[in-house]
């Protein structure tokens, strides 16, 4: 709401009036010129009668003006001016209308009391000073309106007139206060105003910060006063720019963050000046500096523009998509000038940024459902008219001058795609944005080399990049390649190859499951590369665990054609072969857990494997049993994980095409029974040879058993080595009842081995095996009945002894009571019967 302070004055005053107030107002300013320390006790006095309405010089708009002018900015600090500008501009209080006479009293009573603190001189007359009067005031106008106080208090609110008096007044102090800061007070008192806070946001402000963070910290060459008075907002621009002109590195400073500096300096006092961005996107535009640190500027001022534009909606969206296209054409024109003298690493990190920051802005700017020009068909029909024209060049121009006259948001989005394409290419194989105009260019540009570039970017395939490689192939193959069903076909080819020789097999089921089923290549043949890459890990591997090392590289070649042959194209005999391949797999990881050499001081390989698969016996042709009976000989106790060397001579079997895999359970059974024996273990020897006559009895092949004559030869003539030692009860019964048991195998084998030729002279060694084993029952019984007849005369005359001691003892005793003696007897009587028949004598 206006509130007006002074209403017109009346038009006609007395001449004792005029002549009091002139008095009153020349001694208020020579005192508060000779005496500055009274500065606020007069004022607090003066306020009220100015406020009146009645005097002619003592006015609000006088009073603002010596607070302007006439106080000496060195004894009267802003905290002070600020507590009278309240007083004066935001009163609510005025005073009732006086009579004349009364009001001449007040003014004069105020000039008493004012000149006992500053003696004026009587001599003047009242026309000297009320003309001194006329022309201090005169001069206290020009004097504030050179400071830009309007002073219109007739008209003006009292926002604006505040306003207007805190302008003129900083403007004043700032030739004494360089840091504005000091001049809170004066800002603090008004808040509400719209155009104030732009102002103080927009200038005042930006300077603090600037002369807190750079000016106060060097060699300062302009005044504040200058900065707010005689420059234009040009001038203002390039003084407050200055600390980011200065820095040998423009994206970071030592005092302060580029990003902070711009949003608390230069963007507020651009949007303060008019909406306009571009002097700063001039002067980014013109800023000398490498490549990298021009994209770095270019990504942070974007980035602080966008983000200051929105938080305080300021800016237009004119305003900000000029400055989007002067940041793309300076992108390109730059890099494309630049990217020939830059080292790779520069210039990556110079694509990776413009990356960054167009990802950024078109993500922001809300950008969307803009497709990137057409290059290729400009570049065509700009060849087209240079071919006319006799003339061969292209150009830079012309690439620079189709993304300038292309709507904003689609240049920003080609600029996009560009950078992505060269971001994930340059370290590939090394496309750079010039290149890649040269390469959409289908006049100057064959498939043929287009392969090349392909090749180049799979070369660098390893496990730490291939997710990038494939995806700069993708990349690379929608943006220069195009849809054609051939060409990506045999792209395919080039990718699943070095895929298989990159050792990168998930990534090429992941890749042949991913394509279109157009663009598919034959099952088939990627079948085969897989299987020759199977084997060219298989021979090469240090190892046979399927967990380290090319064996688990080769387990995972193998799960890729596993999944191949699940393919409804694939041939029968590769499915075949997969199942095959799965076994042999499976074999090694069953015999990875038992120490095996087949070389002399040579570790076990997958190719000594098949070395020893692939030798030929005479009755067993590729036979795994021998391999089995290396494991058997090298682990002493192996024998008892015999279901797992039957298990590992089954895959092999399978592996080799062996379709009847039950005829190798006996011959690893065999094997273990013998290795058992050497270990001494009898009772697993006995109980296999059971299992052995019984598995060849249940199927009506008793004749077979003959082939195993000999382990069961030997499971009869097996001796313990403890039978040697001296005798001991329990190991003669062990004797015994292995004897038996030698006597069980050696019979049934007789009974159940069918004669033949061949085996004439073996059942010969077993009768005579049978015999031996049978005298040998005969002589432990012999000699255990011999033991146990010399055992109970021992004890019969044992006793017969101990009974005569006792007696001896019992008479040589007489001293001993009648009830002692009988104990005695007692004792005797027990011990000597429960020693016969081996109980503990009880002691007494």
């Amino acid at each position: 709401m206006k509130r007006t302070l002074l209403s017109l004055l009346p038009v006609i005053m007395s001449t004792a009036l005029v002549e009091a107030d002139s008095w009153l107002f020349f001694s208020v300013c020579k005192t508060l010129a000779e005496k500055p320390s009274s500065f606020s006790e007069i004022f607090e006095k003066l306020i009220p009668v100015a406020l009146s309405n009645q005097l002619p010089f003592t006015t609000p708009a006088n009073l603002s003006r010596i607070l302007i002018t006439i106080i000496s900015p060195v004894s009267i600090s802003p905290e002070q001016i600020a507590t009278v500008a309240d007083e004066l501009f935001l009163s609510n209080h005025g005073q009732a209308h006086l009579e004349e006479a009364d009001l001449i009293e007040d003014v004069e009573d105020l000039s008493m009391w004012i000149t006992r603190e500053s003696p004026v001189n009587n001599e003047l007359s009242s026309q000297a000073i009320l003309q001194i009067v006329k022309d201090l005031t005169a001069f206290l106008d020009l004097k504030a309106k050179s400071f830009g106080f309007v002073g219109a208090f007739g008209s003006a609110t009292t926002q604006e007139l505040l306003f207007s008096f805190i302008k003129a007044k900083t403007l004043q102090l700032s030739s004494f206060h360089h840091d504005l800061s000091e001049l809170n007070p004066l800002f603090a008192l008004l808040n509400d105003s719209s155009q104030f806070t732009k102002w103080l946001n927009g200038l005042i402000l930006p300077y603090i910060y600037y002369w807190r963070n750079y000016a106060s910290l060097g060699d300062f060459k302009c005044s504040t006063s200058d900065f707010l008075s005689k420059f234009s907002s040009d001038d203002q621009f390039f003084q407050l720019i200055e600390p980011l002109d200065s820095q040998e590195d423009v994206t970071y400073s030592e005092t302060m963050d580029i990003s902070s500096y711009l949003n608390n300096v230069i963007l507020p006092f651009l949007a303060y000046n008019g909406d306009n961005l571009d002097p700063l996107s001039s002067w980014m535009s013109a800023k000398t500096t490498n490549l990298t640190q021009h994209l770095q500027l270019w990504d942070r001022v974007s980035r602080s523009v966008v983000s200051f534009a929105k938080k305080e909606e300021s800016f237009s969206s004119h305003a900000c998509m000029n400055f989007v296209r002067a940041y793309v054409i300076s992108c390109v024109k730059e890099t494309i000038a630049q990217e020939a003298g830059l080292s790779p690493s520069k210039l990556s990190q110079a694509y990776s940024q413009i990356n960054l920051t167009a990802n950024y802005l078109v993500t922001t700017l809300n950008i969307e459902n803009v497709s990137p020009l057409n290059i290729a068909t400009t570049l065509e029909a700009s060849a087209k008219v240079a071919t006319e024209n006799n003339s061969s060049n292209i150009g830079l121009e012309n690439q620079i001058s189709m993304l300038v006259k292309a709507p904003v948001t689609q240049s920003l989005i080609t600029l996009q795609s560009i950078a992505r394409t060269c971001d994930a290419l340059y370290p590939m194989n090394g496309l750079t944005m010039g290149k890649y105009f040269q390469l959409k260019s289908t006049s100057t540009v064959d498939y043929d080399m287009r392969q090349q570039e392909i090749l180049k970017i799979l070369s660098r395939v390893s496990e730490l990049n291939y997710k990038q490689v494939l995806g700069s192939i993708d990349l690379f193959v929608s943006t220069f390649v195009g849809t054609d069903v051939s060409s990506i076909r045999d792209i395919d080819q080039l990718i699943i190859e070095c895929l298989f020789n990159g050792n990168l097999f998930s990534l090429v089921l992941k890749y042949y499951q991913s394509k279109n089923e157009e663009f598919k290549i034959s099952s088939n043949d990627i079948f085969d590369l897989g299987v020759k890459k199977f084997w060219d890990l298989v021979s090469t591997a240090s190892n046979i665990d399927e967990r380290i090392g090319k064996m688990k590289l080769a387990a995972e070649c193998l799960n890729v054609l596993t999944v191949l042959s699940s393919e409804k194209d694939i041939k029968e005999d590769k499915r075949y072969t997969t199942m095959r391949l799965k076994h042999f797999v499976k074999a090694l990881g069953q015999l990875k857990n038992f120490k095996l050499v087949l070389d002399k001081n040579l570790p076990i390989t997958p190719q000594q494997i098949l070395n020893r698969l692939n030798h030929l016996d005479d009755d067993e042709p590729l036979s795994p049993v021998s391999l089995v009976s290396s494991v058997l000989e090298q682990n002493p106790k192996s024998y008892l994980a015999y279901e797992k060397l039957y298990k590992i001579v089954v895959d092999l079997a399978l592996f080799l095409e062996i379709e009847d895999t039950d005829s190798f359970l006996p011959k690893v059974q065999s094997a273990c029974i013998e290795s058992s024996l050497i270990d001494d273990n009898f009772a697993f020897a006995y109980k296999q040879s059971k299992e052995l006559f019984n598995f060849y009895v249940t199927r009506g092949q008793s004749e077979q058993l003959g082939r195993f004559w000999l382990t069961f030869y030997q499971v009869g003539k097996y001796i313990s080595t403890e039978w040697f030692n001296e005798y001991d009860e329990k190991i003669s019964a062990e004797k015994i009842e292995i004897l038996l048991k030698q006597r069980e195998i050696l019979s049934s084998t007789l009974k159940l081995m069918k004669p033949s030729n061949l085996t004439v002279d073996n059942s010969r060694l077993i009768i005579g095996q049978l015999r031996h084993v049978n005298q040998e029952i005969h002589r432990w019984y012999t000699e255990d009945s011999a033991r146990y007849t010399e055992t109970t005369q021992r004890a019969v005359e044992s006793t017969r002894n101990q009974i005569q001691s006792n007696i001896k003892n019992l008479v040589g005793d007489a001293s001993l009571s009648r009830a002692q003696a009988g104990e005695k007897l007692s004792n005797l009587l027990v011990s000597g019967i429960g020693w016969a028949i081996g109980a503990n004598r009880q002691e007494p």
